[in-house]
């Protein structure tokens, strides 16, 4: 049976890539990860265990950075599927809304926090998890003792605000698909790997990988 407006069979759910998938839980698990040990490490007293932390922090958020570069090439490369039929225009809306407040926080948290790193004179230099080295942001490091403070001041506390943003839209995120996941409409199963938790309807066909 073919729905008379979209031209595809009625019930049909394309999934997202394999790459999509992969890069998605990839950055959410980072994401996660990272906000919980920027979180704990204010509260750590030992000086190299603190120094420990802030390094896997940094090398994490540089991760994240690098992963969401690749998850958004992929995307323009690979577009994403259509919205299941019937879901109504507002979630739609929301939806993408809500996608691309993501995406703008995926980059400009690490971003500010490689500028913190940068402008902390008091850091040793960025080794990714203490392997790879990482160069400081290009010429800040060498602007004024004044203004270094400054701008290190303004960046703590935009990556301090852009981490609270973030967790704010991880549990938006997570409360749609719940939701979506309570209804089993086919939204979630679109993103979850090996096809896990199939829509209600039977008739769900897998897109291209």
């Amino acid at each position: 049976m073919v729905d008379d407006v979209s031209g595809r069979p009625t019930g049909y759910f394309p999934r997202y890539s394999s790459m999509a998938i992969l890069l998605h839980w990839l950055i959410a698990a980072l994401s996660v990860s990272n906000i919980i040990i920027g979180v704990r490490m204010r509260d750590i007293e030992d000086a190299a265990t603190k120094l420990a932390s802030i390094q896997l922090h940094e090398s994490i958020g540089i991760s994240v950075l690098i992963l969401s570069l690749a998850r958004i090439s992929w995307r323009i490369a690979h577009p994403p599927p259509a919205f299941p039929d019937g879901l109504k225009i507002w979630a739609r809306w929301l939806a993408r809304g809500v996608h691309f407040a993501l995406y703008v926080v995926m980059f400009a948290l690490p971003l500010t926090g490689w500028l913190v790193a940068t402008t902390r004179v008091t850091l040793p230099p960025i080794r990714l998890f203490d392997v790879v080295p990482w160069p400081w942001l290009p010429a800040m490091r060498y602007l004024p003792a004044g203004d270094l403070k400054q701008v290190n001041a303004i960046s703590v506390d935009g990556h301090v605000w852009l981490g609270r943003l973030m967790l704010a839209l991880i549990l938006l995120h997570v409360g749609g698909a719940a939701k979506h996941l309570m209804f089993r409409d086919g939204i979630v199963w679109r993103m979850l790997p090996f096809g896990m938790l199939l829509p209600a309807h039977r008739s769900v066909a897998e897109g291209e990988e």
